[in-house]
């Protein structure tokens, strides 16, 4: 149903009311679905999707533009939209993630409480 709301058929208020409420109700509701339609949403290609996303995300937009505007043919800006977006998430996303993760492990291990050994002797009495 939501599929069908986003469609170039449906009519625009069904892609800002009925849509989004279909999308939450699926999304709640993975784990009643039929094992075909868990099996395919868990293969690589939608992982791959997924790890993807922000990327995916950011980047469509403007190739949207190009493609309404008739600069490009839609199957090119899809295939231009998963270009760049995986361009922008191998070449500057990931990268910049993982420095990011490594700068902030060692930042904390620098500040990191030591625990220094209590003898019994300096041990509060509780």
């Amino acid at each position: 149903m939501a599929i069908a709301c986003y469609s170039i058929f449906a009519h625009k208020r069904l892609q800002y009311t009925v849509g989004p409420l279909c999308l939450a109700y699926s999304i709640n509701h993975l784990e009643r679905m039929p094992q075909m339609i868990r099996t395919l949403l868990a293969g690589r290609v939608m992982q791959w999707f997924g790890v993807c996303s922000f990327s995916l995300y950011l980047w469509q937009q403007p190739i949207y533009y190009a493609v309404i505007e008739g600069r490009l043919p839609h199957i090119a800006g899809l295939a231009a939209a998963i270009a760049v977006g995986a361009l922008s998430y191998y070449l500057f996303e990931n990268p910049m993630r993982l420095y990011l993760n490594r700068k902030w492990s060692e930042r904390r291990a620098l500040t990191a409480p030591v625990a220094l050994p209590v003898s019994a002797a300096e041990a509060p009495i509780v």
